[in-house]
């Protein structure tokens, strides 16, 4: 190529194109691209080729050029680190009558391999390359092009051109359960939840099984994945889960998750109904992973819960819940269910669509609870009409425990200090206040209870520690014997 000599408008915050001459391309002239941004008040020109190329897979690639008659003979330009960008030399890029750029894979002194990529005539292709290994790596390069002004004109004709080079799948684990993957029976990877893997081997037409090591005890593995293949299973006795396959440029996001996460933070051993699929929810602290059969239709999707209150129970007289909705964003409610005996259970669910909005986070908890924030252990005993009407729950300092009162109507109860068995007189355990207990004790003669309710979330009975000269001026409502 000749000198040239070309005058650049740099007035302007945008990308001018700007040919040099002809290439050996007849269709395509050699080109400049002019980038005048401004930058911490000062402005910056960037001249370049047109050709710009990042490197998005999981290994340093190479930008070679290869001899047109000895594809042997070939050398180094420059090496392109992972996440890293680099435009493509002028010269380079006009050295042959088509327009390929060569990329190869830097594993050493020696490029054991190596592709083409035609950035005047390809738009999206799929490329394999052999490593030292035996092993492949695919890739997929996608251009985009970046519109840009012919020169010193208002013309907005021109282009340049991003090569992505990406690995052709990403495999993103959404479960909160670790899993592993084999693709091909060539690359094994393992996900931690939320993990993103790009899979060097895999290509778009990998299959993939994937293996859950420990879920509610039992290792699980799934058929093979054909990612050619929408696949489809009804057998209830399988663990079901979502493989969500995007396209990005060209390249395969992989998405592996659950529709729906049931956490059962009661202490009752539940049965959890969407639709016509029904599963049961052991008391565990890991959350229990639903898929329903076509999860894919429209239909509002309603959710009802059915309670096993223990082995002895009858379970004919036990009814479901009412229906709630799970196609929400957020919400929190309360829902009461029916068991032996006209007991009835209230339990608070909770719905939370995840950061990722493809996961439905329900949490199952009982619409009332007790808190011991005092230095001692306590009992507390449901009352009506002032006779005691089940057996004393026990709590200890700082802990938490669900409540299940019998009664619904009568809405008081009582407590007493676990050592000593000295018994408050009646408070009211649904009506939101906060009140001084007068305990009949020398070194505890009191003790606070503070009751917070509300219509979605239920109720959380707190005591606390009273110490002699915490009141000052505060309206308390003492409770004597």
């Amino acid at each position: 190529m000749r000198d040239v000599v070309k005058t650049v408008s740099i007035s302007r915050t945008w990308k001018r194109v700007y040919e040099l001459g002809q290439s050996l391309n007849s269709n395509w002239p050699i080109q400049m691209l002019c980038d005048a941004q401004i930058q911490n008040e000062r402005r910056r020109i960037i001249l370049s080729s047109v050709v710009r190329i990042f490197n998005n897979s999981t290994l340093p690639l190479l930008i070679l050029n290869v001899d047109s008659i000895d594809p042997r003979n070939r050398h180094r330009v420059a090496r392109i680190e992972v996440n890293k960008d680099y435009h493509v030399p002028i010269d380079l890029l006009y050295a042959y009558s088509s327009l390929p750029i060569f990329i190869g894979i830097d594993e050493g002194e020696e490029v054991n391999d190596f592709f083409s990529f035609d950035w005047e005539k390809e738009f999206a292709e799929e490329r394999m390359l052999k490593l030292k290994n035996g092993n492949e790596a695919n890739f997929i390069v996608f251009k985009e092009l970046i519109m840009a002004y012919t020169e010193n004109t208002d013309q907005l004709d021109r282009a340049s051109f991003n090569l992505h080079i990406h690995s052709a799948l990403h495999l993103t684990n959404l479960l909160p359960i670790d899993i592993e993957c084999s693709i091909d029976n060539v690359e094994k990877c393992a996900l931690k939840p939320s993990q993103l893997h790009l899979v060097t081997s895999g290509k778009r037409s990998s299959n993939l099984i994937f293996t859950i090591p420990s879920y509610d005890n039992i290792k699980w593995i799934s058929e093979p994945v054909d990612l050619k293949i929408e696949g489809k299973s009804d057998k209830n006795e399988h663990l079901k889960m979502i493989l969500r396959v995007d396209a990005y440029h060209e390249s395969y996001r992989l998405l592996l998750f659950s529709p729906f996460w049931i956490l059962n933070c009661t202490d009752l051993k539940i049965d959890f109904q969407i639709e016509n699929n029904r599963t049961f929810i052991d008391v565990i602290e890991i959350p229990y992973l639903i898929c329903p059969e076509n999860i894919a239709s429209e239909t509002s999707k309603k959710g009802q819960i059915f309670i096993h209150e223990s082995e002895q129970s009858d379970t004919t007289v036990a009814k479901l819940s009412e229906k709630f909705s799970l196609d929400v964003i957020k919400s929190t409610g309360l829902t009461s269910c029916k068991v032996s005996n006209n007991r009835i259970y209230m339990i608070c669910v909770d719905i939370a669509t995840s950061s990722f909005g493809l996961t439905k986070l329900v949490t199952l908890s009982p619409a009332m609870v007790i808190i011991n924030k005092s230095t001692i252990g306590i009992e507390i005993i449901e009352t009506a009409s002032d006779q005691k009407q089940n057996k004393c729950e026990s709590i200890n300092p700082e802990q938490l425990i669900p409540f299940w009162p019998r009664n619904t109507k009568d809405i008081t109860a009582r407590i007493r200090y676990a050592d000593n068995q000295i018994t408050s007189s009646p408070f009211k355990r649904t009506q939101k206040h906060r009140a001084l207990l007068r305990m009949d004790d020398e070194e505890r003669p009191a003790i606070f209870v503070e009751v917070t309710a509300t219509d979605f979330d239920g109720v959380k009975i707190i005591f606390e520690d009273y110490e002699i000269g915490d009141i000052t001026f505060t309206y308390c409502k003492l409770l004597t014997q």
